[in-house]
């Protein structure tokens, strides 16, 4: 059987194999420390919008008692409905939890939450104690996503971005000086909500065996331990601290700022994903290519691309282009050096040729519906 098949991942409860340096989930691979680092590149307002419906939707936990006659559940059941759908639309651009088939779990909620379901409960004082728990796990998930986000965050900012070598040796003592010293302690104290998933840098689990095929020996069998995580804010400490034993850390991306994940020892600066300034090149791509341009000024793809941009700018400044024209031109140019950095032959071919005034003028003529050529 293959690792990762009969878990049970929902808001309740996440369950992960572990074998090597790595960690499988519903049947599919990571390297450990993965859902510990993609958990950190939080959408903006995560955290004055979930949060606030999380606190929202506790308000109103004290409500869902058994008492069958109380019409005031008739009235707060549509709006738990709501809030509780909402979370689930809000976790669902966030790992692990974007795994899941999130329109099933909302339409576990609209049944749930229902009138008939209402009706249904009156008569099974039992089912309370289910809905109570399904509520507080909702409840704690986004604070637990805060607020260990919040604490790496800091960890990555203060600590593991300074490391001489990223190994495990140095993930040791640096998380262990970092998560001990009084300055934390006190950012701790002062940005979290205390009473709800505060965090611990001492993840609780429980932990089975299970048996598996041997991905690198088809048909073998090994033992995969399996962890069980009752509270989400425990899943992402234990990812985090598994990935540093194995030596796989958080680092931002000096070019996006998005937090990824590095599995061997160098310091990285750049991201494998695309860049913001250029979706034809990843950051690693762009950074390097950034980095040659500033120890290779005189090199003859920047002279050329200095040249005509200069030309671009004189021609705006005396009016023969329009600010659009300018703007598109210089586009068209850092285009073409672009491609030339990484294509020697386009650069010893094609590329003067493209970066000369009229080829230049007429790509922006093209590009800006202008059909036929301007004269400059």
């Amino acid at each position: 059987m293959p690792m990762g098949i009969k878990q049970q991942n929902d808001i309740m409860r996440a369950t992960i194999d572990v074998w090597e340096d790595k960690v499988f989930l519903n049947e599919k691979e990571y390297p450990a420390g993965h859902f510990a680092t993609e958990v950190l590149n939080l959408p903006p307002g995560f955290v004055d919008t979930t949060a606030k419906k999380a606190l929202d939707l506790m308000s109103l936990l004290p409500y869902i008692t058994y008492q069958p006659e109380d019409e005031k559940l008739a009235e707060i059941f549509p709006q738990i409905k709501q809030i509780v759908i909402e979370i689930f639309e809000d976790l669902s651009v966030i790992e692990p939890f974007s795994l899941w088939n999130i329109k099933e779990e909302q339409g576990l909620a609209e049944a749930m939450f229902s009138k008939d379901s209402l009706n249904d409960l009156r008569n099974r004082p039992m089912a309370w104690d289910f809905i109570k728990i399904y509520l507080s796990a909702l409840i704690s998930v986004p604070f637990a996503v805060y607020h260990f986000a919040e604490a790496v965050i800091d960890l990555e900012r203060n600590c593991l971005c300074r490391l001489d070598k990223r190994t495990e040796t140095y993930f040791a003592m640096g998380v262990n000086d970092t998560f001990n010293h009084p300055e934390f302690k006190k950012f701790i104290s002062e940005t979290q909500v205390h009473e709800i998933e505060p965090f611990t840098y001492s993840p609780k689990m429980t932990s089975s065996y299970c048996f598996a095929r041997d991905p690198k020996h088809y048909g073998e069998m090994i033992f995969v331990n399996r962890l069980f995580f009752d509270r989400y804010m425990d899943f992402f400490v234990y990812d985090l601290l598994n990935g540093m034993h194995h030596g796989h850390a958080p680092s931002k991306c000096q070019n996006c700022g998005r937090y990824f994940l590095t599995t061997d020892a160098r310091k990285p600066k750049y991201c494998d994903g695309m860049a913001p300034q250029n979706p034809h090149y990843t950051c690693r791509q762009y950074g390097a290519m950034n980095q040659q341009k500033e120890k290779n000024a005189n090199h003859p793809v920047f002279q050329i691309y200095k040249t005509r941009t200069s030309t671009i700018r004189k021609h705006h400044q005396r009016g023969k282009i329009t600010d659009e024209e300018r703007q598109e031109a210089m586009k068209v140019c850092e285009e073409l050096r672009d491609r030339a950095l990484f294509d020697t032959e386009f650069a010893q071919g094609e590329y003067l040729r493209l970066m000369e005034q009229d080829a230049i003028y007429a790509e922006v003529s093209r590009r800006l519906g202008y059909g036929d050529t301007h004269d400059k």
